[in-house]
């Protein structure tokens, strides 16, 4: 599994994100006029460790989590159950060994309408820090 399905899983079974998204957790975009408020999950970069010897079966990624919502109000408290979820978790999801989850950045975006519309989106991006096991490849 990867470590983008390990984050899903984790978000989907935290109550206090789906109270608020119910299903609406998407791998890197969401589908066309999704209902808000709305979760994304986005790799961003993989740094594969290696020592002398090779590959140390270690890996840091940066996941980007986005938090869609039609209120300031209604994006913070996502962006307060994703944090509550993810910022310190070590243990396994989705068959992944995480041994480092930390939030590393976040920033709060407004997205105007779009030509018809009335309202805009409120965002905010999350930088998680993930360290993770891997498979050490074999010769």
């Amino acid at each position: 599994m990867s470590v983008q399905s390990a984050i899903y899983t984790l978000l989907a079974a935290a109550t206090d994100v789906t109270d608020l998204t119910s299903t609406r957790i998407y791998y890197d975009a969401a589908d066309q006029d999704p209902t808000l408020p709305y979760i994304t999950i986005f790799k961003v970069s993989d740094v594969h460790v290696h020592h002398m010897g090779g590959a140390s079966g270690i890996t840091e990624a940066r996941i980007q989590v986005d938090a869609y919502a039609a209120s300031a109000e209604s994006r913070q408290a996502v962006f307060d159950a994703v944090r509550n979820a993810l910022d310190g978790y070590v243990g396994t999801s989705d068959s992944v060994v995480i041994s480092k989850c930390f939030l590393s950045s976040d920033n709060d975006l407004y997205i105007a309408p779009y030509e018809g519309e009335r309202f805009g989106t409120y965002r905010s991006i999350m930088d998680f820090e993930i360290a993770y096991f891997e498979s050490v490849p074999t010769f």
